[in-house]
C-alpha cells in the first residue's frame, strides 16, 4: 500500500511504517513523530528529519533496530486505538 508515495506496512487498517529508495539514500518513515524521539539513542547514528530515518543501501538498518523500530510503532497505534476507543 501507498501513503505519500512511499510504500508501507498496513495493521489492523492503519499505516505503521514505510521504506523509500532514491538514488541518494534510504528512508525509514515511522509515520509518528514520537518513535525515532523515543529511540533516539538506537537511531543517534543515523541523519533523520523528524518523520524519517535516513540511511545509504550499502549500509543496511540492522534487523535488531527494525524490529525496534516496527515494535514501538505497533505500540504507539494500539495505545493511540485504546484512546479512541476508550479502552
Amino acid at each position: 500500500m501507498l501513503r505519500y508515495a512511499i510504500p508501507g506496512f498496513r495493521l489492523n487498517g492503519t499505516v505503521l511504517t514505510g521504506f523509500l529508495a532514491t538514488r541518494r539514500s534510504c528512508c525509514f518513515f515511522p509515520f509518528s513523530d514520537r518513535t525515532l524521539t523515543t529511540l533516539a539513542g538506537d537511531v543517534c547514528g543515523y541523519e533523520q528529519t523528524k518523520g524519517s530515518l535516513h540511511f545509504e543501501a550499502a549500509k543496511a538498518l540492522a534487523v535488531t533496530l527494525v524490529r525496534k523500530l516496527i515494535s514501538k510503532r505497533i505500540a504507539e497505534e494500539a495505545r493511540a486505538q485504546m484512546a479512541r476507543h476508550g479502552s
